[in-house]
């Protein structure tokens, strides 16, 4: 069968990508503006591996990049390994960037700078009962790949990186718990602890490397931001779960999430928080939002089938049903 809990990112015209597995095939497919492209990440170290843990980015180019890792079930090798593949004008290439025995790792989180050099952050798990371990950081230079560890204790995070390339981490911890935010400057890493809260999962890096946050909390969707005069709250109206946040040209957060009735979008501009529904379907996972040069926003989503439906603002949002199946 296939996995719906693949990755989804939209590109900069807000069509949909997508990577996930197949009948332990790793599969990319992206929206072309009329039909779903699909193409099978065919290679020798993928041939019937279970994939888990799977990311996906895009650099300048538009080309695809995914980390991930494998499971192997012979005890005669190490089970897990650590993967990197990418495709630009020819064919998919691929690494495996390290293996190990033992526990399980985490989830992957993988991004591109601006020239080209992917960065990656994943969990060595040390604790398969608690399902925590070291959060670690690297990236890829031309000596090849550097690696850093970040914390301790942790779970897995999601990787950003700001103008200068510098990476940022949003995580999990198991003590003290809820989540922390990592980043580096040339002092080294810096870590801050946040909410103890499980829905704390949209956020985004401003133009000048500053943190904002979206969460829902006891029912209210909250947005803050930290800025050079310190952290700023704003306590929105009733969400449910999930939140995914962008920002504008103009620096103003734009936020997808779910209510009881659906999935919603809101905005701020000058005069406040603007307000809209964009579906009465409850998604089931990996929506994600987008702003396109006008500033209008894309919401693409997965239902409980595995469908992929695209939203787009043209006055008021008209849901699309794009027809690609992953659960056969």
């Amino acid at each position: 069968g296939c996995n719906r809990n693949g990755a989804l990112i939209l590109d900069n015209v807000g069509y949909p990508h997508i990577s996930f597995t197949c009948n332990e095939e790793l599969k990319y497919a992206y929206w072309d503006g009329n039909n779903w492209q699909i193409q099978t990440v065919e290679y020798e170290e993928t041939a019937s591996i279970s994939a888990l843990g799977i990311s996906l980015a895009l650099d300048r180019s538009g080309y695809p990049h995914m980390s991930y890792i494998t499971l192997r079930d012979d005890p005669a090798i190490d089970r897990y390994s650590l993967h990197y593949v990418y495709k630009d004008a020819g064919e998919w290439s691929a690494q495996i960037i390290k293996t190990w025995g033992g526990l399980s790792p985490g989830r992957t989180s993988i991004t591109v700078d601006g020239g080209g050099c992917p960065h990656i952050s994943y969990l060595e798990v040390y604790d398969i009962v608690k399902d925590f371990g070291n959060l670690m950081y690297m990236y890829k230079d031309a000596s090849g790949w550097q690696f850093d560890l970040v914390d301790s204790a942790s779970y897995s995070g999601e990787l950003k990186l700001d103008k200068d390339w510098e990476p940022h981490i949003l995580y999990r911890t198991y003590y003290p718990g809820g989540y922390s935010y990592a980043y580096h400057d040339v002092e080294g890493w810096h870590i801050q602890q946040l909410f103890d809260d499980l829905s704390l999962n949209g956020w985004v890096l401003d133009s000048e490397g500053f943190p904002h946050f979206a969460l829902v909390e006891d029912g209210e969707l909250i947005y803050f931001y930290l800025d050079s005069a310190g952290w700023h709250f704003e306590t929105l109206w009733e969400a449910w779960s999930w939140v995914d946040l962008v920002l504008d040209d103009f620096g103003f957060p734009h936020l997808s999430y779910m209510t009881v009735d659906g999935l919603k979008y809101t905005f701020r501009e000058e005069a406040g928080w603007q307000y809209q529904s964009v579906s009465r379907e409850t998604p089931i996972s990996n929506w994600r939002l987008y702003l396109d040069g006008n500033g209008d926003p894309h919401i693409c989503f997965q239902d409980r089938f595995g469908n992929v439906k695209y939203a787009h603002n043209m006055g008021e949002f008209e849901p699309t049903f794009l027809p690609l199946v992953l659960k056969r």
